[in-house]
């Protein structure tokens, strides 16, 4: 069956260029104006995908998110923050709040094909059993203040080309971090390569 999308801004020029750029794709596509609307679509539709604006009036994208990952009925679903605001900071609150990944708006189709190709097969279908956490960021969750602050710095140095380098004991969890700043960044979509060095143990 055809992946359908929420489109959510109070913007209804915003709305359109979305959906009409989503049909061309083949997708399923529903459309809200307001955070309470979105929510209300989510308890009653199958969503697969939410591109969900920040800034809007009465309840704002950070909000919506966070009420859509508080229900066990819509904590699934994969949230897409589309926003005009870019900076770490801003990232840092959308993560807190369980974003899976950012636009900044203007949103360019490349980009916007590189966003919801994380979540979908090629063919437009929802993908189908355990994610691979380079293409599925929400799987890094963040359970405890300590994760949390480590998600923050993800969110922080992700977003960079800059190298970056993961030293801890084997079973530490540096593949999945690696992966976490890998999706995150202009390097998703290309090879995923795990090197291993005798005098610094394993990094990627």
């Amino acid at each position: 069956m055809t992946a359908r999308i929420l489109v959510v801004d109070d913007i209804p020029a915003n709305v359109k260029l979305l959906e009409a750029r989503l049909l061309a794709e083949y997708f399923d596509v529903l459309t809200a104006g307001d955070g309470y609307q979105a929510l209300a679509i989510c308890e009653r539709n199958q969503v697969d995908l939410v591109l969900l604006d920040i800034m809007m009036p009465g309840m704002d994208g950070f909000e919506v998110c966070e009420r859509l990952k508080a229900n066990p009925k819509t904590s699934h679903i994969p949230v897409v923050m589309v926003t005009a605001l870019d900076q770490s900071a801003d990232r840092v609150r959308g993560l807190k709040a369980g974003a899976d990944d950012f636009l900044t708006k203007p949103v360019a189709h490349e980009e916007l094909r590189r966003a919801i190709g994380r979540f979908f097969e090629p063919n437009g279908n929802a993908c189908v059993g355990p994610p691979d956490v380079a293409s599925r960021p929400s799987v890094f969750q963040a359970k405890n203040s300590q994760m949390r602050e480590i998600q923050a710095v993800v969110a922080q140095v992700g977003w960079s080309e800059a190298p970056v380098l993961i030293q801890g004991e084997t079973g530490s969890g540096k593949e999945v971090l690696a992966r976490q700043l890998t999706a995150r960044s202009p390097r998703a979509g290309k090879p995923f390569l795990k090197t291993l060095d005798g005098s610094m143990q394993e990094t990627t």
